[in-house]
């Protein structure tokens, strides 16, 4: 996992740190004395429906043991027990595959748009039974169910093809556990806000027991890919309190980015609704989006009184604010700081979307990283900004007067505005 091994010092700034992917920047939630429209307006959500359905079929038993259902998806878990000559099986992945239309026949309900979601633990050779998660897309009409159909399942051997058992292992879900489905309410916004390359759409909002569900579209109009993972979805109400959305999972795409010219589909999950008809403001981002482009930056003896001239970069100052050598194993890390007031800077040396920076020496050896991250800079609930770019370097020549730190790709702090007015169902 990338990550950086040593914080800024020189700058009184907390650094949020992005390890692999950025980490999400979170604003603060205003809580008064008094009862705020976000606590009135947020419950708990209900648990998952527990259900015993019980099928054999040829020495083979699966049972559905629980339904989590809402209007985005439906989560199945079922236990499944292995026929004898697959017990001893060293194959991790035992069952499977399995494809709708073939092993698996839905009615009433349909995968979701990124196609079949099946979880399981990795078999061990002994086990008798696996647990399997199966998440579908949302019943098609709660009020008359749905039926999930398994017609054979392959289990993998250690030698030969797999043992294939025929069922069929029928389950139908009855519409009393589509209730809450069933009895939420969906308001259909079709409205959109535009900033910085990204156009944002909510199309719908939708309020159950089991939560309050934003349905929104990222569509980019940029040149490099966009993370998406600070991007922090929040509700406004009226009164100024606020409420952020526990969580946001893209629904297709590669789910770490957004890809240029392409729209990717989210959904922003809240606690569910106490109170109806409450005026809001929805707002979206930060983002970070690469730059193809690039730049690099010279450290003027390395191993000893390092200095570096800053790079200008789009009009901000950049700096190597950092160097540090390993005593034991040698590694060097260098820091690559954007200067500018937290407010206004906008440009970073490396991007999450892209490869790490490289050094080369003064004998033009390249030297790839061995770990590094990209941060923001900015104190939590006050201004965020672009921020550092750090990598670790094994193996690189003390003796080396120059070290020329290189980036395929810079990066683009967005903080919008997105905000779209909405009244909540």
């Amino acid at each position: 996992m990338q990550d950086i091994r040593s914080p800024r010092s020189h700058r009184n700034i907390k650094v949020v740190a992005i390890v692999a992917v950025l980490l999400l920047v979170w604003p603060t939630v205003v809580i008064g004395q008094r009862l705020r429209d976000a606590d009135r307006a947020f419950g708990d959500k209900p648990d998952e429906s527990s259900v015993a359905i019980v099928r054999e079929a040829n020495g083979v038993t699966v049972s559905l043991d629980s339904v989590d259902a809402d209007l985005m998806q439906t989560e199945l878990v079922f236990t499944v027990s292995l026929p004898d000559e697959a017990v001893e099986s060293h194959v991790p992945d035992v069952l499977g595959p399995i494809f709708p239309g073939n092993q698996l026949k839905l009615d009433g309900i349909e995968p979701q748009a990124s196609g079949l979601n099946l979880r399981m633990k990795p078999h061990q050779a002994g086990d008798r039974a696996l647990t399997m998660t199966m998440t579908l897309g949302a019943v098609t009409d709660p009020a008359r169910g749905a039926t999930v159909s398994f017609t054979e399942l392959p289990f993998g051997l250690d030698e030969g093809g797999p043992v294939v058992v025929s069922g069929p292992w029928e389950f139908p879900l009855e519409s009393g556990l589509f209730a809450d489905v069933a009895a939420a309410s969906s308001v259909a916004i079709g409205k959109s806000a535009t900033s910085d390359g990204l156009t944002i759409v909510v199309d719908r909002i939708i309020s159950s027991d089991d939560g309050l569900f934003v349905d929104f579209s990222v569509t980019s109009d940029r040149t490099g890919a966009t993370d998406r993972a600070t991007n922090t979805v929040q509700l406004t109400f009226e009164d100024g309190s606020t409420v952020v959305a526990t969580q946001t999972d893209q629904l297709d795409g590669d789910g770490g980015s957004i890809q240029p010219g392409e729209s990717n589909t989210f959904v922003a999950t809240f606690p569910p609704l106490k109170e109806t008809g409450l005026a809001a403001q929805i707002s979206f981002g930060p983002f970070v989006s690469g730059v193809p482009e690039t730049a690099s930056i010279v450290i003027n003896d390395p191993f000893g009184d390092w200095s570096s001239e800053p790079l200008m970069l789009h009009g901000e100052r950049l700096a190597v604010s950092q160097v540090t050598v390993d005593e034991v194993t040698g590694e060097l890390t260098a820091v690559v700081d954007n200067l500018e007031p937290v407010e206004t800077a906008t440009r970073i040396f490396g991007s999450p979307t892209g490869q790490l920076m490289t050094a080369t020496d003064a004998n033009g050896n390249l030297v790839m990283p061995v770990m590094g991250a990209t941060a923001l800079q900015g104190t939590k609930g006050e201004a965020i900004g672009a921020g550092e770019h750090g990598a670790t370097f094994s193996g690189i020549d003390p003796t080396t007067q120059t070290l020329t730190l290189s980036t395929s790709q810079t990066a683009e702090y967005l903080d919008g505005p997105w905000v779209i007015e909405v009244q909540l169902p």
